[in-house]
């Protein structure tokens, strides 16, 4: 028998079955292209510090989180070193990690024109391989039809507000205040 302990009471099986199946009726109403995530949020929620309990060492673990929806779900990482920065996030693609990238450009420094030379020296730097042509990557880059980046000058971008939301919700990061770096400045 599967018992599931939510905060702090055990939960049978079926009730979390029939818990699983309102979240279900719920979501199925929502945009298609929100149900993936708003059922991630609504069952992290409705089963918050759930564990098992079972003499069946094969019984499916319903207090685990998969990985992709902790990955998902941005989380305060730490900012004060690029490579563990880098280290709690998997890209697979080049675009994603100059985004990666920014993103902590942006933790630290906030909304500033950052110069391709600079982020293609930040990339070799820590390792990561990013477009061939990064400018055309943050000439297309959009979140709900919005760019995420603006071009102030020739050869450099700059975060727009749409792209701070999405760098603070993918990467946990917050508007950083330090000085710029010199090869920024002008």
């Amino acid at each position: 028998m599967i018992q599931l302990l939510t905060r702090g009471t055990h939960m049978e099986l079926d009730e979390a079955k029939k818990l699983i199946t309102d979240l279900n009726n719920t979501i199925s109403k929502l945009d298609p292209s929100v149900r993936a995530r708003a059922f991630d949020i609504l069952t992290d929620i409705a089963f918050e510090g759930t564990t098992t309990s079972s003499d069946d060492s094969t019984a499916p673990s319903a207090g685990k989180k998969s990985t992709r929806r902790s990955q998902s779900r941005a989380t305060k990482h730490s900012t004060d070193d690029l490579g563990e920065f880098i280290d709690g996030f998997e890209h697979d693609k080049p675009a994603d990690n100059l985004k990666l990238l920014i993103a902590w450009l942006y933790s630290k420094y906030g909304k500033y024109p950052m110069s391709l030379d600079s982020l293609k020296k930040l990339a070799t730097e820590a390792g990561l391989t990013i477009p061939d042509k990064p400018d055309m990557t943050l000439k297309t880059a959009s979140a709900k039809k919005k760019p995420m980046f603006q071009s102030p000058r020739r050869s450099h971008y700059q975060i727009t507000t749409s792209g701070e939301l999405v760098l603070k919700e993918k990467y946990g990061v917050k508007k950083g205040t330090n000085p710029l770096p010199a090869e920024d400045e002008e």
